[in-house]
């Protein structure tokens, strides 16, 4: 029998689509193979493309005919929201678009794929929706649903995080069919066709905001730290949309969440079983293993489960059981930030499996651009951290160099987000090192055995400004009395670095040359990628 929703948009004929990159273009593909035409607008098409549609009633074509000529381009100015009877939506693209806001009928990916998967469908669910007339002899194009099973989906969301752990809850359940997706691996409408067991999908809060149908039935949430501010307008909407999948999701179904969003409105409009976490100390619990996580393990723990009702805690205490067998004697092999994402992905795993492996999670490699360390020539450590987009990662990344000379490349565009609090920190970090020196100069004036005793080298923080914000990044710099140097471009920080280096007569044991811009990329880069790439290119040039 044919998906309803694959007749409906048949009947349909033809339909927007919005922005044409790597979420789109797979879509389009499978649309037309099934002899839906589509109307593509981007900023790309600087004009309509003027190709007449393929005939859709001509019944002796084949599907690869049909699918020639069925589409046309044109930029966003003429998307007409009067002819538009339905209009697929890239995530990346902003409520506030001046001409797709005044879309009609706009369908997510998740939400587009969610339709395709509900095989279950009555007949008449296209009723749902309007349909509109065509000439599509859908009997002539009719196609069998490639998923017969509705698969398991995972979702990963959060401001830092998402895709170290999806990647790591990939490893943990591949030899359970499971295939990541969303905004990293495969696209949604690729593992449709693929049948895939399970679905791990890195899930941005652009997505979010765009689905109101699709769900998961384990859905993991990171921290959540102000990030794309000006997207969402402010950061109470950002939660919103990283929680209001939360209100659709089953009675059957579980979420992993912080703790300090346990009262929002959508937290308690959740119906399945909820497993709050305040830092890796409660995950541990969960899983039964020994905290390692922290000096004060207990008493983090205690406080985060003091705060949860009593149908969590009989979660939290029927874990604490003999099914972890030997992965209590075993140790995760990462420390922070990975640490958490790692204890996220086999808590899904004893979700889904009720077991887990931290063997097989030890066996993870982190990927590059994330808190990346590699040495230049001299054997000065460097780091790239590009993927450091938003103020939490570049805490995290500071807080890892506790006690080190920090060098720090910051800048970019900063999506409207505060980055006070990285200068606070820098600030604290400064003071700390100053009270330390005296500390150990009083010492070692009182010691009459040793007076000539080597004192610490002196622990230097210095930031370098690029990019867009690099005005705010300056004043902050000025406001909290932190050392800046502005650079303008990421080439010239490296360079100003390597010579501040020898300034400063930084030792090799003492040096951590840091790229966390706390920004996105996209002023000046094609992606992060791009700026981490040539970020370790400067570096390692003579």
């Amino acid at each position: 029998m044919q998906n309803p929703f694959l007749t409906y948009l048949q009947n349909l004929g033809r339909i927007s689509v919005f922005g044409y990159g790597v979420t789109s273009k797979p879509l389009v593909k499978w649309l037309n193979t099934q002899g839906i035409a589509c109307d593509i607008y981007d900023d790309k098409f600087d004009r309509a493309n003027p190709t007449k549609l393929a005939n859709p009633a001509c019944k002796n074509k084949s599907r690869d005919e049909m699918r020639d000529g069925l589409n046309t381009f044109a930029p966003p100015s003429k998307f007409d929201p009067s002819t538009s009877k339905l209009e697929f939506i890239s995530p990346g693209i902003a409520p506030h678009h001046r001409y797709f806001s005044k879309a009609l009928h706009i369908i997510s990916e998740y939400d587009f794929v969610d339709r395709l998967l509900d095989s279950s469908a009555d007949s008449n669910a296209e009723s749902s929706l309007d349909s509109g007339d065509c000439d599509l002899d859908s009997q002539s194009l009719q196609t069998k649903v490639p998923q017969t099973k509705t698969p398991q989906i995972i979702w990963i969301s959060g401001t830092n995080g998402k895709t170290t752990t999806t990647q790591m809850l990939s490893l943990l359940l591949e030899n359970k069919g499971a295939k990541a997706g969303g905004n990293i691996g495969t696209p949604l409408i690729e593992l449709y066709e693929e049948g895939a067991k399970i679905w791990i999908l890195e899930t941005s809060s652009f997505a979010m905001h765009w689905s109101k149908v699709a769900k998961p039935q384990i859905y993991i949430l990171l921290p959540i730290r102000e990030d794309h501010i000006s997207w969402h307008g402010s950061f109470e909407a950002y939660i919103d949309d990283k929680l209001n999948v939360l209100v659709r999701m089953e009675a059957e179904s579980s979420a992993i969440l912080p703790l300090e969003l346990q009262n929002h409105r959508f937290v308690k409009a959740f119906r399945g079983k909820a497993v709050f976490y305040a830092g890796s100390c409660d995950l541990e619990r969960f899983l039964g293993l020994e905290s390692e996580s922290s000096t004060d393990s207990n008493t983090k723990s205690n406080l985060a489960e003091s705060n949860l009702d009593s149908s969590l805690k009989s979660c939290l205490d029927s874990n604490l059981d003999s099914s972890a067998g030997s992965n209590t004697k075993l140790k995760i092999s990462f420390g922070e930030p990975f640490l958490l994402d790692g204890l996220l992905a086999l808590c899904a795993q004893k979700i889904l499996c009720n077991t887990y492996d931290i063997a097989k999670l030890n066996t993870f490699h982190i990927g590059a651009h994330r808190i990346e360390e590699f040495l230049d020539s001299y054997g000065y450590i460097w780091v790239d951290d590009s993927k450091g987009t938003n103020t939490d990662a570049t805490l995290q990344a500071i807080k890892r160099y506790e006690g080190k000379s920090l060098y720090i490349v910051l800048g970019g565009d900063d999506k409207g987000a505060d980055c006070e609090e990285i200068f606070q920190l820098l600030q604290s970090r400064q003071n700390a090192s100053q009270n330390t020196q005296k500390i150990e100069a009083s010492q070692a004036h009182n010691q009459d055995n040793h007076p000539c005793q080597a004192q610490k080298q002196k622990v230097i923080t210095h930031i370098f400004t690029i990019g867009t914000n690099e005005p705010k990044l300056l004043h902050f710099a000025q406001k909290y009395h932190i050392k800046a140097t502005a650079c303008e471009n990421l080439k010239n920080a490296v360079m100003q670095i390597k010579s501040q280096i020898k300034q400063d007569s930084t030792s090799k044991d003492e040096f951590i040359g840091l790229l966390s811009p706390a920004a996105a990329s996209l002023d000046q880069f094609a992606s992060y990628k791009e700026r981490g790439k040539l970020f370790k290119r400067y570096v390692l040039e003579d």
